[in-house]
């Protein structure tokens, strides 16, 4: 899982970085110890900001540090599908950075024979580079039923009588998206 963070637009390859966090550490020290591994661990290093990446990455032009730093992200993400089925959860993609977005779309051209599952989530004005591509299908998501919202509400909220009027209306103006109820309900906490 992964999540794109709104801040994080600015900051290229941000998503990209968080998914490499989350694969590596389940990598194991088996995974970590091959020769792929090291052969692009200057290329991760400098992704996660953990070790300086060398002399050498740092004599490389751009194009090659981006082109290497985009074969360690396939490489790690591949190998992990190759260890065992993957599935990968983007939340929010559109908050991704254009890199990041990039990268994760040449994941289904890039690794069409290993068993990976792409999931991201997005709002409805989002137009994905990857809408007319075979390998995606789109499932849109309606509004929660007023049972489910309600529920979701005592769960955030509480379902102390005081707040009745609040969550009524914290209720309407959401009208069944759950982020949005959410969010309003951490607006109000704060």
């Amino acid at each position: 899982w992964a999540g794109a963070r709104g801040y994080g637009i600015q900051a290229p390859y941000s998503l990209a970085a968080d998914i490499v966090r989350a694969l590596w550490g389940q990598g194991g020290d088996d995974l970590k110890a091959t020769a792929d591994a090291q052969a692009h661990a200057a290329a991760l290093a400098d992704l996660l900001g953990t070790a300086d990446p060398g002399e050498d990455w740092q004599r490389l032009a751009p194009l090659q540090r981006r082109e290497r730093l985009e074969a360690a992200f396939v490489w790690l993400v591949g190998e992990q599908a190759r260890r065992q089925p993957l599935a990968l959860l983007v939340e929010d993609v559109f908050l991704a950075d254009e890199r990041s977005q990039r990268l994760i779309a040449s994941l289904a051209q890039r690794l069409a024979a290993q068993p990976l599952l792409l999931m991201m989530s997005y709002r409805p004005d989002f137009a994905p580079r990857w809408r007319d591509e075979p390998w995606f299908d789109e499932q849109a998501l309606g509004p929660l039923p007023p049972a489910e919202a309600a529920r979701l509400a005592d769960h955030l909220m509480g379902s102390d009588a005081s707040l009745a009027l609040v969550r009524g209306a914290l209720l309407e103006r959401a009208a069944g998206n759950p982020l949005f109820l959410e969010q309003m309900v951490m607006t109000l906490l704060d």
